[in-house]
């Protein structure tokens, strides 16, 4: 992968050392990207039963060890107004943001049989809502020539989760949204396109599929195997 030496990425859902959220942040950063993150605590407590007061500071210091400006946020994701307030922050002290990654997602468990009103909109807000409205929020202020957006989900459009009806329904949507909005912002995107499964240059050359992700680029299960290989992309990654 190329340097993303004076490239600024926003990537949410970033608030423990062994989450998926740092070691991408991580990777980012060693690979010269200055990075702005957020956290939300009391999600943590609910769901890990954690919530380590400092541990967001201490991400924000590590980072930050390779040279690289790295600042934090907390932020409940959840409230509407907060993918706008989020952009406007990192503009602010960054003045741009090249990649957006929408890591963060609330998660709880629940059937078709016990679905409800609750539970559905909670994983609404954050798991689609924010993810939507924070990918138009970096399309308005993307002036840039190269930039990625990067929505991490599991896969709902290749198998089922029972378990999971309000997390996979609200993740799933983030697929739809994707190939969709890649295909509307496909002139600033230099031709590249998406679906949910493959991603194809104008000559037809597969940059990423599912079928390699799975079995070469990513046995580390990281995305950013691929960064840098597409000018102007946005993709989900089904992890």
């Amino acid at each position: 992968m190329k340097t993303l030496k004076g490239k600024v990425a926003l990537i949410t859902g970033v608030s423990r050392k062994k989450g998926i959220g740092f070691a991408i942040a991580k990777a980012l950063t060693e690979k010269g990207a200055d990075v702005f993150i957020t956290s939300y605590k009391p999600y943590d407590k609910e769901l890990w039963n954690e919530g380590n007061t400092h541990e967001t500071e201490e991400i924000v210091e590590e980072l930050g060890k390779t040279g690289v400006k790295a600042e934090a946020l907390e932020l409940d994701l959840s409230l509407p107004e907060a993918p706008k307030k989020l952009m406007e922050e990192v503009v602010k002290k960054f003045g741009k943001v090249d990649i957006l990654i929408n890591n963060a997602c609330h998660s709880g468990k629940d059937t078709v049989e016990t679905l409800d009103v609750t539970s559905l909109d909670k994983h609404y807000a954050v798991n689609t809502r924010a993810t939507l409205l924070l990918t138009s929020e970096f399309f308005r202020q993307f002036t840039g020539e190269e930039g990625w957006v990067i929505s991490m989900t599991s896969g709902q459009g290749v198998g089922p989760m029972s378990e999971e009806i309000s997390y996979a329904s609200t993740k799933g949507a983030i697929d739809a949204f994707t190939l969709s909005a890649n295909l509307r912002f496909r002139s600033w995107a230099s031709g590249y396109g998406l679906d949910d499964r493959r991603v194809e240059n104008r000559s037809g050359e597969v940059l990423f599929s599912q079928e390699n992700h799975r079995t070469k680029g990513c046995g580390s299960r990281n995305p950013f195997d691929f960064i840098g290989r597409r000018r102007g992309s946005i993709w989900t990654d089904n992890s």
